[in-house]
């Protein structure tokens, strides 16, 4: 006889959130333990602070038995319950008369008074007897206090951005899904290219691992790079500090360069170009006057389009270049600046080297001074929530925007105000100065022989002045907004 061993299926434990579990204990005055491990104890009446001999409102004649309901009855509440509770139970009034001394400004601007119930109306209690009863602290309560407004708490606001995040997060997998159609776009169509751009960290000079270098100011060396997918094209424009800054003008400056370049190829119609939201050197008005006026001039390309990627999101394949040149120089002394021009062409043999050009100080263009009343209504307002924009060779008249990478978004047409024609001057007359503190450190590495002997010339030719300050290189940070 065959038994038949019946199996106990046991039901499925209902797993337990203990972030929520862990709130709702807070919200209760209950003992809970916070997610470092730190047991956090229960919230318990303390003693009665109130003395009858200092207490001006006798405090301490109120029983005990009175304070544990006033507790309990606090604890019981939801949050925002309980910091209604707190508005009702105290009044808060500008100071009537500051005792200071010598007419020193009081910083002191309002007087809190405090009640709890009693018969049919309020008796005022204590600063002290108030907090040790609900046992809460100081700083919340007058936080509460502070906020309130017509006579009710400020509703707590935690939670409250979760749609906000989803729909980030609905964007961030949109533009993911965008930028890898994109960029295989070629593959089927020789005549769309997609090119991702960006600039590579602060590249200082002399650079190396040296102790010797490394308490010493040095020369910012810039580079601005183009990668393009499915091609692998990489090309690299440098420049140093004495040459130029970091803004909107000398990236516009080599955008400009860029698309001549790719407009000569004769074979490219449709240009798409992806950047980070950095509103300092790519997501301003500058940058879109320049687009604008460079597709004006192309003789093939028929359409120009920018989309700028979502802030912490931002990877790119030309990320990859700076890796390869950063990595090329690994266990390498750089002595000068002019030397990072052969590192750029040299870090990459596979499938071709990188294209590399050094700009002066003479190359550089003013193209801020084209882009004021360019777009009507001077894209104020509107320039931080770009996300892309399509500008069309047939339709100079204006440029189609969109607010969000979705398919599904309005696209909203701003109309060119300004005059297609009218080019930027040069910005430059002369090389710009750097720091008389910097030019000194450089100098003393040439002195003591740190830097070698053939390379001094070109750092004792740097212009320089007392008056120029040593500040950190421009910002490239994205999510500071204009």
């Amino acid at each position: 006889m065959i038994q038949i061993q019946k199996t106990l299926i046991s039901e499925k434990k209902k797993r337990i959130n203990k972030k929520k579990e862990r709130s709702y204990l807070k919200q209760t005055g209950k003992e809970y333990i916070t997610k470092t491990g730190k047991l956090v104890e229960a919230k318990s009446m303390k003693e009665n602070p109130c003395k009858p001999e200092t207490c001006p409102n006798k405090c301490h004649d109120i029983l005990e038995e009175r304070r544990k309901g006033i507790f309990d009855h606090y604890w019981s509440l939801s949050v925002e319950r309980q910091r209604d509770w707190i508005v009702s139970h105290t009044k808060r009034e500008k100071v009537k008369r500051k005792r200071t001394k010598d007419n020193i400004e009081s910083r002191r601007k309002f007087t809190h008074s405090y009640f709890i119930n009693e018969g049919e109306g309020q008796r005022p209690v204590c600063l002290g007897f108030f907090i040790k009863t609900l046992d809460i602290r100081q700083r919340f309560l007058h936080l509460v206090i502070s906020t309130a407004e017509e006579g009710s708490s400020n509703p707590d606001k935690r939670g409250e951005y979760q749609e906000e995040k989803e729909k980030h997060l609905t964007d961030k997998v949109e533009t993911y899904t965008r930028f890898q159609t994109h960029q295989y776009l070629r593959k089927n169509d020789n005549g769309v290219l997609c090119t991702t751009f960006d600039l590579q960290k602060v590249l200082h000079t002399p650079y190396g691992e040296s102790m010797l270098l490394y308490y010493s100011r040095k020369i910012a060396t810039y580079n601005l790079t183009f990668y393009e997918s499915v091609t692998r094209n990489g090309f690299c424009f440098l420049w140093n500090e004495v040459a130029g800054k970091r803004g909107a003008n000398e990236v516009c400056t080599i955008l400009a360069k860029y698309i001549q370049m790719v407009d000569e190829r004769e074979s490219i119609k449709h240009l798409l170009l992806y950047c980070d939201s950095c509103p300092g050197q790519n997501r301003n008005k500058t940058v879109l006057t320049c687009i604008h006026k460079c597709l004006h001039k192309c003789k093939n390309i028929a359409t120009i389009q920018i989309n700028y990627l979502l802030p912490g999101h931002t990877f790119m394949p030309v990320d990859s270049m700076h890796s390869v040149i950063e990595k090329s120089v690994t266990n390498t002394i750089i002595w000068a600046p002019s030397q990072w021009l052969t590192v750029c062409a040299l870090a990459r043999k596979a499938p071709r080297p990188y294209e590399v050009e050094v700009l002066s100080h003479e190359d550089f263009m003013g193209w801020n001074g084209t882009s004021e009343k360019y777009f009507k209504g001077n894209l104020s307002g509107k320039i931080s929530k770009i996300q892309t924009v399509t500008l069309k060779k047939n339709h100079t008249a204006h440029i189609e925007v969109k607010y969000s990478i979705n398919v599904e978004t309005e696209t909203e047409n701003i109309d060119v105000i300004g005059k297609t024609e009218l080019m930027p001057k040069k910005i430059y007359k002369s090389r710009l100065l750097i720091s008389k503190k910097k030019f000194n450190d450089l100098e003393k590495l040439s002195i003591n022989k740190t830097i070698p002997a053939i390379y001094i010339l070109g750092y004792k030719s740097l212009p320089h002045a007392a008056s120029v300050q040593d500040i950190l290189a421009d910002t490239d940070i994205e999510d500071i907004e204009d």
